[in-house]
């Protein structure tokens, strides 16, 4: 949940180009892949009964999250068998979430 944790004090109190900073970001990425994954599954089973309306047999077989703001979802069509070669239709949805407090040098003057 995003809360004070992730507050403009906060940030600021760790300083720019801090590894506290860093850490805080990396934080608030991993909470907000967190937040966003159960709306990202909800979208892709709307995808998923939309083809099914049109004759597919699509459902959700996987979903992954890493420690680098990645969340993978992956949706397939098993009608025809198990196996890779056997798959009639595979749609993945990727999120991706980058996350930064000012983490540069201004170097203008």
């Amino acid at each position: 949940m995003i809360d004070q944790r992730f507050s403009a004090h906060e940030f600021n109190a760790r300083g720019r180009n801090t590894e506290a900073s860093r850490d805080l970001a990396r934080s608030l990425r991993s909470t907000i892949v967190e937040e966003l994954l159960a709306d990202v599954r909800a979208l892709g089973q709307k995808v998923a009964a939309s083809l099914n309306a049109v004759g597919h047999s699509v459902s959700e077989v996987d979903f992954e999250v890493d420690q680098h703001g990645l969340a993978a979802v992956t949706f397939i069509d098993r009608s025809s068998g198990e196996s890779r070669e056997e798959h009639r239709l595979r749609f993945n949805l990727d999120l991706i979430v980058s996350v930064g407090f000012p983490d540069y040098e201004d170097n203008v003057g």
